[in-house]
């Protein structure tokens, strides 16, 4: 198994996606162009793990991040007894990164109804991966697009 086919991990219960995730996942990627793997922890949230996974997925496909997602049980912690193979990083972000708290967003969204954001994430995910290809299966170009496109060449 070369480095490269190894993933670069990160675990939480990532409730409300913010800039702060984003940040360091992008500069691991950044500096290793390895895939990451994200476990999503299975908490009572005011979303579901599924609905965090989506909302993660959505926005590294739509940065170019290759991932995988998982959703896990709530861990109490992580442990290791010896040099087990793989490096435990703490990611440094600059000052501004460091002041987003999801605590702070959570304390802030408290009350407000957020499933038209959610319900807006997974439908534009619908839309691209269901619609978008099945248009594309059933499209018939009209015989001036044809003749367009084929001057194009």
């Amino acid at each position: 198994m070369t480095d490269n086919d190894r993933y670069d991990c990160f675990i939480g219960r990532w409730v409300y996606f913010h800039a702060g995730h984003e940040a360091i996942i992008r500069k691991v990627w950044e500096a290793n162009h390895r895939p990451i793997l994200v476990l999503i922890m299975d908490t009572q949230e005011a979303t579901t793990a599924l609905e965090r996974a989506y909302v993660i997925g959505f926005r590294l496909r739509d940065l170019g991040i290759p991932h995988e997602l998982r959703i896990i049980p709530p861990i109490a912690s992580v442990n290791w007894g010896r040099k087990v193979g793989y490096e435990r990083n703490y990611i440094d972000v600059d000052e501004e990164i460091q002041k987003i708290s999801a605590t702070q967003i959570a304390k802030e969204m408290a009350g407000k109804d957020m499933n038209h954001i959610i319900d807006d994430v997974i439908a534009a995910f619908f839309l691209v991966v269901l619609f978008v290809p099945l248009v594309l299966l059933f499209w018939i170009p009209s015989p001036d697009l044809c003749d367009k496109l084929a001057g194009m060449r």
